[in-house]
């Protein structure tokens, strides 16, 4: 398989001059006296323009460099030089460039050179190093050793066989096992459909669903739970051969570009790998895949009941604030009343008493009425519920099944949310036994203590918790490439005691290890 490490634009700025400042300019293409005069002396005039662009460039990144035409152009204009054409012969360019690295005291690329560079990607490439930065570094560690930067189609090659390597090393433990009759399970993928007889069925998981609508969701929910069986039965094998999810995403890629009859033309062992792998980069694909509509789903629901409530609450507002005007109106006519029956004269105190406790009585029932019509309106955070509980059909017949065939890394995992979610897997009823620690205080009165027990809403509750818990990273994922925890990102502490100063170097921090 051919090995692409750049895209066509960055190798176009791999090979091609890049623009300069002019301060830039001065310093690169400066040539001392002596060095111009030999040039003078002994070729061609209009060459030598050439020269001082190869020189130029390569002083500056130890590379030579497709001739540009501008930099010919400053150069020529600078030194006062003609140029009649940028091609020479090739025996001219080797010349030059023999003169220039003997010039700059710059090596030649050597087998000894070969031999430390494709040490160095061997090395990055068993700690499973990007292939783009394991090119990156051996681009950079050639200027350390003051050397010519290889051609990329040389450090293409040298980054092939470094893999090759990793590769060679998983296909001597896994030949053992070959004839494992779990193995047997990646056959099928080879198999071709009876709907269509040029099809294969390995065809059918190369594609991800991205809908979230209910069909698409348990159409890739049965593609998950399939790759989920497999992977569970050849895990023991994946594991004890070495392959690590990246491993699994680089020789599952070339599965997913591939044609299958080209799978079918390599041989066994290899034919086997590759399949194991892209079970184990499917099963982390698929995991993502159906969290990410996952949370969507969720999202989509929460701004519509957002939405719904506070349109509820847009269209109560003119009655709200009447209601608010009739309760201040009131309780100011109650004072103004009872101050003018005080002032008034010609009552006794005793009559005044009397007078007031009638009109107290007589305005507490008119109030009551005014309460009782605020009370519709004290409920608009209970009616926030009902929305949600409006929604909560539709996200079950979507969202139920994702959450029972997830697996979650329960020890970093919130231990609320994991024992709601372990309850929703194995129990039949959803009842008020149910836990209810993951809920808040708020939610918990409008679940439990509204006079009945609303299993619907708690569902949908116990989805919005899952999605904000994921997104925090509070409830992780046991296979995923996205929503694992977070300590698992990280370098492992044994292999960062082991090989601490090659990583150091490899990501270039040398000089923070006595931070």
């Amino acid at each position: 398989m051919n090995l692409e490490i750049l895209t066509q634009k960055e190798l176009k700025l791999f090979n091609s001059a890049q623009p300069l400042s002019y301060k830039e300019k001065e310093y690169c293409f400066e040539i001392k006296d002596d060095l111009l005069k030999k040039l003078q002396g002994n070729y061609k005039v209009e060459n030598i323009s050439i020269f001082i662009h190869l020189f130029g460039y390569f002083k500056l990144i130890h590379k030579f460099l497709n001739i540009d035409d501008d930099i010919l152009k400053y150069i020529s204009k600078r030194y006062k030089l003609q140029i009649i054409s940028n091609n020479i012969p090739k025996r001219t360019t080797r010349a030059y460039k023999q003169i220039i690295r003997k010039y700059l005291k710059i090596d030649e690329y050597t087998d000894e050179i070969k031999t430390t560079l494709q040490k160095e990607a061997n090395n990055l490439a068993s700690n499973f190093i990007h292939r783009k930065k394991i090119f990156y570094t051996l681009v950079n560690l050639s200027r350390k050793l003051n050397i010519e930067i290889p051609s990329y189609t040389e450090l293409t090659r040298i980054i092939q066989v470094a893999l090759n390597t990793q590769k060679k090393n998983i296909l001597e433990k896994l030949e053992p096992l070959q004839e494992d009759e779990r193995l047997e399970l990646l056959n099928e993928f080879l198999e071709k459909e009876e709907e269509s007889k040029n099809r294969y069925k390995i065809a059918y998981f190369r594609r991800l669903e991205h809908s979230t609508a209910k069909n698409q969701m348990l159409l890739s929910l049965g593609k998950l739970n399939t790759m989920q069986s497999k992977f569970n039965i050849l895990k023991e094998i994946i594991d004890t051969i070495g392959i690590n999810p990246k491993i699994a995403q680089y020789y599952a890629k070339w599965v997913e570009k591939g044609k299958t009859f080209q799978l079918n033309q390599i041989n066994t062992l290899n034919q086997k790998f590759t399949l194991l792998s892209f079970v184990y980069y499917q099963y982390l694909i698929r995991n993502d895949n159906l969290i990410d509509r996952f949370i969507s789903t969720v999202q989509t629901a929460k701004n519509s009941s957002f939405r719904a409530q506070k349109d509820f609450s847009f269209e109560l507002e003119p009655k709200k604030n009447k209601m608010m005007q009739s309760l201040e109106d009131a309780h100011i006519s109650v004072l103004n009343e009872i101050a003018a029956i005080i002032k008034d004269e010609k009552l006794s105190a005793i009559k005044k008493v009397a007078t007031i406790e009638i009109f107290v009585e007589k305005k507490t029932q008119a109030l009551k009425n005014i309460l009782n019509e605020k009370k519709v309106f004290d409920t608009v955070v209970e009616n926030k519920y009902d929305f949600i509980e409006k929604k909560s059909v539709s996200l079950q017949g979507k969202l139920s099944g994702v959450l029972k065939v997830i697996e979650f890394d329960e020890p970093s995992s919130n231990k609320n949310i994991i024992a709601a979610i372990k309850h929703f897997r194995e129990s039949s009823n959803i009842t008020t036994k149910s836990p209810k620690d993951f809920l808040s205080d708020e939610e918990k009165t409008a679940v439990y203590e509204s006079g009945k027990f609303r299993i619907s809403l708690y569902k949908a509750l116990l989805f919005f918790h899952v999605s904000d818990a994921i997104k925090n990273g509070t409830l992780n994922l046991k296979y995923s490439l996205k929503y694992r925890n977070f300590e698992d990102y990280l370098i492992d502490k044994n292999e960062w005691d082991k090989n601490q100063d090659t990583l150091l170097k490899v990501h270039e921090l040398e000089g923070l290890k006595d931070y």
